[in-house]
């Protein structure tokens, strides 16, 4: 039986995000029972399930040289469990697990929704 033709990629549209997102951010997909806002730039989201993760954002020129590029890989690597994910409005999206944050950088603790 002759094999089948393998289908062309397509090239227009909206890529597919849960390839480029944190494990935590897929498992917890659409399941998000609470989001704040605590410094602009900067989100923290609490899944049904109890998990933590925060999402921040770096603003960034449209077109970047490949010193750049392997800089903020080196920060998604060191703080983002090597995650992060390019936008067309050229913002990066950090995302970090609370116990990751916390341990280093100055941010503050998770919020409860009785404080926000």
């Amino acid at each position: 039986m002759a094999e089948a033709a393998p289908r062309p990629p397509i090239e227009s549209g909206v890529p597919d995000p849960i390839p480029y997102m944190h494990p935590l951010m897929v498992k917890n997909y659409g399941k998000w029972a609470f989001h704040s806002h605590p410094k602009p730039g900067v989100l923290y989201h609490r899944a049904e399930s109890g998990d933590e993760i925060w999402t921040v954002k770096a603003g960034t020129a449209r077109q970047m040289d490949h010193y750049t590029v392997r800089e903020l890989a080196d920060i998604a690597d060191k703080y983002a469990d090597g995650f992060v994910r390019f936008t067309i409005r050229s913002a990066n999206w950090l995302t970090l697990p609370t116990s990751m944050l916390m341990a280093s950088c100055a941010l503050p603790s998770a919020p409860t929704s009785s404080t926000w």
